[in-house]
């Protein structure tokens, strides 16, 4: 059955010279799509965020990168999950700064911090946050 599938997968259609170099192409750039995508970490799901986590995250997990100066949490609200819960969500980036406020990068590029799809906030972080979409702490 293999032999009859006359889809190639990673050979380039034989003939014509364009679409040999047009196939090729593609794929390459599939390829580097692939590898950008891999990149992007995955969120971490939280049912309850607390100030006392990202004050933790904050100190103990803080690159040895002399460029970092403080953090900042980006948050997204009014997101609904997919599927039969359907839940109101929040995206939280947590994300270290440098003194220009400018996310600090490790040297493959990749932004220090974690993407966070947070269902609720404890009462001291929500009141901290208060309606605020970004809060710098330093």
């Amino acid at each position: 059955m293999s032999g009859d599938n006359n889809l190639s997968s990673h050979h380039p259609p034989t003939g014509d010279p364009l679409a040999s170099i047009a196939y090729s192409a593609f794929f390459q750039m599939l390829r580097s799509l692939a590898h950008e995508i891999a990149k992007v970490p995955r969120p971490i799901s939280v049912d309850v965020l607390t100030m006392r986590e990202i004050i933790r995250y904050f100190v103990e997990e803080r690159p040895a990168d002399r460029a970092i100066d403080h953090g900042a949490l980006l948050i997204r609200r009014g997101f609904r999950t997919s599927g039969p819960i359907n839940r109101r969500v929040t995206l939280c980036f947590q994300v270290f700064l440098d003194a220009n406020h400018v996310p600090c990068q490790g040297p493959d590029g990749e932004v220090y911090g974690r993407a966070m799809v947070v269902r609720r906030f404890d009462a001291e972080l929500k009141a901290h946050l208060a309606d605020q979409d970004l809060v710098i702490f330093q």
